[in-house]
């Protein structure tokens, strides 16, 4: 029988899948509460500067 595993068992593949899927779950929330922290900080700097 021809099987072929890429990594290992089935479930090194899942857990790694996971682990991998964590960490872009993490870097993308990381990314998204940047970028509301840039628009917050834009605009209260420019209230502060009595444009809005």
């Amino acid at each position: 029988m021809h099987k072929h595993y890429n990594d290992g068992p089935e479930a090194v593949r899942q857990a790694r899948e996971a682990e991998a899927n964590k960490q872009v779950k993490r870097m993308t929330s990381l990314m998204v509460w940047m970028t509301y922290g840039w628009i917050i900080a834009a605009g209260v700097f420019l209230r502060a500067a009595g444009w809005m």
